[in-house]
Order: structure tokens, then C-alpha cells, then sequence
């Protein structure tokens, strides 16, 4: 065999080899390039759903309040309840003087949290109680305003039905269709009514009014009156022990749904957790549901 055929050879073997590595790789990086198969667009438009659903949760995950890059977060639960047990509803970002700030509004489904139990009759109950007797001046405050209660001579109406809604009582708040709890960083509403006296929360404690009138209504709600204010509660349709509160005929939104602290324990609740406690935003309350 003469030098050039034998170097024609040598190079249509090293060329059909090469072509043939070549066509092994591309079968095992691209086994999708196979004879296509023709999708109508309904099976289509269905994986692309897919796909931007997955993408849309992982991206959701990495930006959760779970997988934070650095920082400190405000009141968040530690150990940190299971992924799904929380539903984020709305992220704030931001920059004051330079620092940048992260802000996020999550539902905890988890029904366990300590802010959820601050809604327990049990707690409510230590919470008047530690105003009521502890010496400084919510206690001062407080015997001042009872006296001038039980001082106050003034002419009742009221019906023995009261003693099925005395007790502590907590509000919630329409979200999306469904009513919750708010971890309200500013302030958290609740009072007591007793037989005599209606007695709401405020920052510097209990203050007892008067009651000078009580009712049951045709509805199924009740109201009273005190010797400031008219309070109407009609029940809410397909929510039970839930009514729908009215001060003097007008409906606040920070009170306008009131339930008995017994059933707390049946609303899961709005929460509020950032890198820095003092720019958060509450939930927009709604005017009527």
C-alpha cells in the first residue's frame, strides 16, 4: 500500500469515529431530540401552566420570610413552624437613611403561635388582671374609674339573657373572603362585659363603663347601652358566634367584628415580621363583608 492511500485511511476511520462520538454525545446531553411529537394546545398551555406555577413557588420560597439572605427579623416564631403553615399575603422593601428595610405580612395557620394565644380567654383574663391589681397607675386609673361607676345613679334595663354573652371578647377581621386574628403591632382590641359593666382594653388598661340597657334582638344578635355608647351585634351568616358590631350606628372597621375569646382558637391570624420592628403596615381593613 503506497503512503498517500494509506494516509486517506487513516483519516476516513479517525473522521467516522469522531462523527460517531459526536452523535453518541449529543443523544445523552439531548434525549429529547428525538423524532418530535406534534401536542395539541391544550396540552401545551397545560405545561406551561406547570412550569410557571413551579417557578412561581420556588421563587415564592426564595424570597420567603424563611430564607432570608442576612438580617434579624422582628418577632418571628423560633423554631419556625412547618412551610406550610404559613401563607405570605404581602412584602414591603424599602431604604430609610441608608439602611435598607424588609417588611412581610403572613397568615400563621399554625393556630399555636404565642400571638394567638394573647387572644385566649386565659390570657385576657391575666392581662386585666395584672392591670386591675398591680400598683402604678393603670391600677390607680382603673378603681378610679370603677368607683365612678358604681357611684353613678342611673336607671337599667337589662335582661337576664346577658349572662349567655358575658366574658371576654376579641375582633377579627375579613381577609380574602375568610375572617382572622390580627397580631396588630400597634394595638389589639378586646374587652370584657359582665352584668353591670362593659370594660374595653385600652393602653393603660381596663375601662369600666356602665351598662344601662341589655337586649336580645329578633336576628338572633344582641345590643347594649352604655352611659356613652349604643353597641348593635348582628350575627354574621355562616359564621357561628361571629356578629357584625355597630357603635352608635356606625361600623368601624378596627371593631367591626367582634367573637367571644372562647373561639379564638378557630381563626387562624395575620402576622407582621421584618428587620426592623417600627414600619409595619396593618392590613387594609375592609368596610363591610
Amino acid at each position: 500500500m503506497n503512503r498517500s492511500l494509506h494516509i486517506l485511511l487513516i483519516s476516513t476511520l479517525l473522521l467516522t469515529s469522531c462523527q460517531q462520538i459526536e452523535t453518541w454525545f449529543n443523544r445523552i446531553v439531548n434525549p429529547q431530540e428525538e423524532p418530535a411529537v406534534t401536542l395539541d394546545s391544550a396540552v401545551l398551555a397545560r405545561r406551561e401552566a406547570i412550569r410557571a406555577a413551579e417557578l412561581a413557588f420556588r421563587q415564592a420560597v426564595a424570597d420567603s420570610i424563611r430564607n432570608q439572605p442576612s438580617g434579624t427579623f422582628n418577632d418571628f416564631p423560633t423554631p419556625p413552624t412547618p412551610f406550610d403553615s404559613i401563607t405570605v399575603i404581602q412584602t414591603r422593601y424599602g431604604e430609610k437613611s441608608g439602611t435598607p428595610f424588609r417588611q412581610y405580612t403572613y397568615i400563621d395557620h399554625s393556630r399555636s403561635s404565642s400571638a394567638q394565644q394573647w387572644f385566649s380567654a386565659d390570657s385576657l383574663r391575666k392581662r386585666f388582671e395584672r392591670f386591675m391589681t398591680e400598683v402604678g397607675g393603670g391600677k390607680i386609673a382603673y378603681e378610679r374609674t370603677l368607683q365612678q361607676c358604681l357611684a353613678q345613679k342611673v336607671e337599667t334595663h337589662i335582661d337576664s339573657s346577658i349572662t349567655r354573652y358575658t366574658g371576654f371578647w376579641i375582633h377579627v377581621y375579613p381577609h380574602d373572603g375568610k375572617f382572622y386574628l390580627e397580631d396588630d403591632p400597634e394595638w389589639k382590641y378586646a374587652w370584657h362585659l359582665n352584668d353591670s359593666l362593659y370594660m374595653n382594653l385600652t393602653k393603660n388598661g381596663p375601662r369600666p363603663v356602665r351598662i344601662v340597657s341589655f337586649k336580645e334582638l329578633t336576628d338572633g344578635g344582641f345590643m347594649f347601652q352604655t352611659t356613652e355608647e349604643k353597641m348593635v351585634f348582628t350575627p354574621v351568616k355562616g359564621h357561628r358566634n361571629l356578629y357584625r358590631m355597630t357603635l352608635d350606628g356606625i361600623f368601624y372597621k378596627q371593631m367591626g367584628y367582634a367573637v367571644p375569646a372562647d373561639t379564638y382558637f378557630r381563626y387562624d391570624i395575620i402576622r407582621y415580621t421584618g428587620n426592623t420592628p417600627d414600619r409595619f403596615i396593618p392590613i387594609e381593613k375592609e368596610d363591610e363583608q
